[in-house]
């Protein structure tokens, strides 16, 4: 039998072959005395007429040989999101090493491009797990590995258009964003602010409801605002400085007592400290969201995604689910607010 595209023959499809489940599969490679000799015939049968080849990761968990661990490296990726993945990509490495294990980085600029070299990684068996990131709702990437059983797990949750998480059996590691900007509003909250607004995105995402769930959260919470209230604390714009100093311009002059504003990232940040000086609010203070080396520079607020425990939690649901350990099928990181005292004002434009 042979399959479309040379991609490899899953365990899934051995186990339908034979008649018998995906357990039973696993038990006749990894504990073969737990299994009747008639069951073990059919098994190796379908193995041999499907050309299938085990899981070698596993394998090299039992035999103590490192697995390798594949990340996307990308040049492409813009300021804020390229800062964040380099520094998880750093993280990950780091503790791959921690743990004995090889590390190893691809490039691709599209899906289509990155299945590609995906499969001929993996038939090459030049790598065992795969950490995806930059995951969209419809990524064709996550829908071919539930299909074809490859062990991945997604940083980030797999967000379904509508904002909800997908019930597709992968696994995943992600910050808890809602957290991260509720704690955020709740420190401004507890210095005696009352104003304090938000900085969104203007495009729609399950990771930016999320983080503006937060602020919204903390708002009623503390000052019983109503939705109509809280509305004119929001603006949004793509997420770029530059349109968020022109943005944040335009709410500071609609909400001239503002007192602080917690943005969605660091990039909005940036753009939003900007505005403030070129309005004269000096006092405004500003928070993020990734506690780049650009938020420790300027001085401002922000959100620490605690990239080493995302990279951690990665690799430990990896080696549970090779081992056939079972566990969780994902983890939700709770993030850390860095709470500076925002010395340093950038200049106003020329004015």
């Amino acid at each position: 039998m042979s399959h479309e595209g040379s991609r490899p023959t899953t365990i899934g499809e051995v186990a339908h072959a034979a008649g018998v489940s995906h357990q039973t599969v696993s038990n006749v490679l990894n504990a073969p005395e737990r299994v009747a000799e008639s069951t073990k015939e059919r098994v190796h049968d379908a193995i041999a007429r499907l050309n299938y080849r085990p899981n070698a990761s596993a394998k090299r968990l039992r035999t103590g040989r490192p697995a390798t661990v594949a990340i996307r490296f990308d040049a492409n990726w813009d300021e804020g999101t390229g800062s964040l993945l380099d520094r998880f990509i750093h993280a990950t490495i780091d503790e791959v090493s921690a743990r004995g294990m090889r590390a190893l980085a691809y490039t691709a600029d599209q899906p289509d491009r990155e299945l590609r070299t995906i499969r001929e990684l993996l038939e090459a068996r030049d790598a065992d797990w795969l950490i995806v990131t930059s995951t969209f709702p419809g990524d064709p990437r996550v829908s071919w590995m539930i299909e074809h059983e490859i062990p991945c797990v997604l940083f980030g949750r797999p967000w379904m258009p509508d904002g909800t998480v997908s019930a597709a059996p992968v696994l995943w590691v992600d910050v808890d964003g809602r957290q991260g900007t509720y704690d955020a509003t709740r420190s401004f909250l507890d210095a005696g602010m009352t104003r304090i607004g938000y900085l969104d995105w203007t495009y729609s995402s399950g990771t930016g409801v999320d983080r503006r769930s937060g602020w919204e959260a903390a708002m009623v919470e503390r000052g019983g605002l109503g939705a109509e209230t809280l509305s004119t604390l929001v603006q949004a714009c793509p997420d770029d400085a530059e349109h968020a100093t022109a943005a944040v311009r335009e709410l500071l002059r609609r909400v001239p007592e503002l007192e602080a504003l917690v943005c969605a990232s660091d990039t909005l940040a940036v753009g939003a400290m900007k505005a403030a000086a070129d309005e004269r609010r000096a006092g405004l203070r500003v928070a993020g969201f990734d506690n780049s080396r650009t938020a420790a520079l300027l001085g401002f607020s922000s959100v620490d995604q605690n990239l080493a425990r995302v990279a951690s939690l990665c690799l430990d649901l990896l080696a549970a689910r090779a081992e056939g350990r079972g566990g969780p099928s994902n983890a939700l990181v709770h993030p850390s607010f860095v709470d500076r005292a925002q010395p340093y004002t950038l200049t106003a434009s020329g004015r």
